[in-house]
């Protein structure tokens, strides 16, 4: 066969593909690379335009392939391109994805930088790596991946939405909230666009708008627990708690292992000294998740709150790290740190509460997330453990 009708065969090949006859396509693929000659002294190097033919039916056969659910395959047809053709941006490309999916986050970073170095303009490799950059909390790297990614891009509501979670990940929650009205402008029934927006909004204290951004993503989903357990949230913060209850009970009649909900509801009964309904439902959500720390917190304050401060640290300490030094620094922490150390304080050990009040106004400092849950958590407990 020669290089005309190689390339004819690969013309059919994209054809079959982007008209999403995918079995035809994938036999064009293998019958392309069986044509493939070794490189070896007998048949000497590939011809440059060959070279670059049956790279991309690797490539594209590993794009088929990945589609098929075979991620080995995948990725070992998109390492043939690149033995092929190097500077194959869009087999980079793929495989950088691939290796995002495997967890080799830093691989990915890595070949999608390639890609980027040799076509900047490549909007998959900048929204792949705004996904790298995210996955190793690097959010400012992810929001300027995802920035330029929009900015090349048509109005997109989907990628806008990633530029916001990256914003608010990095701590600009103005700059967040204006990615997720954007994405809104575009598409108004984009559900995560709503969700983002609210829960930016309730991070800043804008409770009545984040309420109104749940509400909007709850009639667009109607069936969806985590809406209603948002607006619960939101009711729970104006102390509106017959209407918070109402929303929490919602979220377990449509999801019952919904912890977040679970734990939500259980904290509020507490706060109206229902003590044994609020415990019933802890143990419920403990049952499906033993290590939600979530739930484990508010189970502590029934603990303490029953009298039982021990129970509550034994609960509670393992999910600290014994010098603090490797603890995850975030709102939950926070409120953790703060429990221990009204615990501790209640046996009356004034060191030990000292330290972990001291760790959670560390983290405070560090998080303003968690500085305003640690300013509710000193006098009623965790707000929420997501929103």
């Amino acid at each position: 066969m020669d290089y005309q009708e190689i390339a004819d065969l690969m013309q059919r090949a994209v054809a079959h593909q982007q008209s999403g006859a995918m079995v035809e396509a994938e036999a064009l693929y293998q019958e392309i690379l069986e044509q493939q000659p070794g490189v070896d002294e007998g048949n000497g190097a590939l011809d440059a335009n060959a070279n670059l033919i049956f790279a991309s039916a690797h490539n594209n056969l590993g794009v088929l392939l990945r589609v098929g659910n075979e991620p080995r395959e995948a990725i070992e047809n998109f390492r043939q391109a690149l033995d092929l053709a190097p500077g194959h941006v869009e087999a980079l490309t793929n495989l950088g994805i691939m290796y995002l999916g495997e967890g080799n986050k830093e691989g990915a970073v890595e070949l999608l930088g390639q890609a980027l170095e040799l076509q900047p303009d490549y909007v998959q490799a900048r929204i792949g790596l705004g996904e790298a950059y995210a996955s190793l909390g690097q959010h400012e790297e992810a929001a300027d991946a995802y920035g330029r990614a929009v900015a090349a891009s048509p109005p997109n509501a989907h990628l806008l939405t990633m530029l916001g979670e990256a914003k608010a990940g990095a701590g600009d929650l103005d700059a967040a909230v204006s990615a997720y009205r954007k994405a809104i402008e575009v598409d108004a029934t984009h559900i995560p666009a709503h969700n983002g927006l609210g829960r930016t909004l309730f991070s800043m204290g804008a409770t009545d708008e984040a309420a109104g951004a749940f509400a909007m993503a709850a009639q667009l989903a109607p069936d969806d627990p985590v809406a209603y357990n948002n607006i619960g949230l939101c009711h729970q913060r104006q102390d509106a708690t017959e209407d918070a209850l109402d929303a929490y009970r919602k979220a377990l009649a449509l999801e019952p292992a919904f912890v977040d909900a679970r734990g939500n509801l259980a904290f509020i009964l507490l706060g109206m000294e229902k003590r044994q309904e609020a415990r019933e439902i802890l143990q419920e959500g403990l049952k499906i998740t033993p290590a939600d720390r979530f739930l484990n917190l508010v189970a502590a304050r029934c603990d303490r709150e029953s009298g039982d401060p021990a129970s509550a640290i034994r609960r509670l300490e393992t999910f600290v790290d014994s010098s603090l030094d490797e603890t995850l620094h975030d709102r939950i922490t926070a409120e953790i740190c703060l429990e221990l150390g009204k615990n501790y304080d209640q046996q009356g050990d004034a060191e030990k509460a000292g330290k972990y009040v001291a760790q959670a106004e560390e983290i405070a400092r560090d998080l303003p997330q968690a500085k305003y849950a640690l300013e509710k958590t000193r006098s009623q407990g965790p707000d929420s453990s997501t929103a």
